[in-house]
């Protein structure tokens, strides 16, 4: 079956019809850190429209190392070690980084920039520039 959005590796798929309902470059520590890169494109859903297979596969470890209270977890398969999404302890979002995650080329464009560092040089791509989340975000309420 073909679905909106598809990504996952050989043993772990995820997949949804549904628009994120954030879509942001981020800019964060953790995300740096995850990524190697300065920056990288993460979409979140809401958790229940981001469907995820096998997931008796997904092995969890906290999203940032430097704030065990972050509720956000780096989820990659136990089988393979391939990233596979950003899960959320409280059950409100499950995220994905495009690029590192298995998603085709032609996922939407990010919306804005965000968890910018203030003393970095600031992107020059026209796109909103945000110190976190886009200030209408509002977190799905914790299931």
């Amino acid at each position: 079956m073909s679905y909106t959005f598809e990504g996952g590796c050989a043993h772990i798929r995820t997949h949804s019809d549904h628009a994120p309902i954030d879509n942001h470059i981020c800019h964060g520590a953790a995300t740096q850190h995850r990524t190697g890169q300065a920056a990288a494109q993460v979409a979140y859903f809401n958790h229940d429209e981001l469907m995820v297979e096998n997931i008796e596969l997904v092995e969890r470890q906290p999203f940032d190392v430097e704030d065990p209270s972050n509720p956000l977890v780096f989820a990659t398969c136990r089988s393979c070690g391939a990233p596979i999404m950003i899960g959320d302890q409280l059950g409100r979002i499950r995220g994905v980084i495009p690029a590192l995650m298995g998603y085709p080329p032609g996922f939407p464009a990010p919306t804005y920039h965000a968890n910018r560092d203030p003393a970095a040089p600031a992107p020059d791509d026209g796109l909103p520039v945000h110190a976190g989340l886009r200030p209408d975000f509002v977190w799905p309420p914790a299931m």
